[in-house]
């Protein structure tokens, strides 16, 4: 039972990385087309706060 939620984590922290990372760069996207987009900014700081707290909250993948 361990190995299967080992490898759950692992596959749920790769799949959240992966969809931060990739919602970081879009939206460094739209702010480079629309570089006075107040908001833009604040979605990145939620961005990067989301993933900083996912980060300290998951394991790292050679401790699981």
């Amino acid at each position: 039972m361990a190995e299967k939620r080992n490898l759950f984590r692992r596959l749920t922290s790769f799949a959240l990385d992966h969809d931060v990372n990739e919602a970081i760069e879009a939206q460094h996207r739209v702010n480079e087309q629309c570089p006075d987009f107040a908001e833009g900014a604040y979605n990145l700081g939620i961005l990067y706060t989301a993933r900083s707290a996912w980060t300290k909250l998951s394991p790292p993948i050679n401790m699981l």
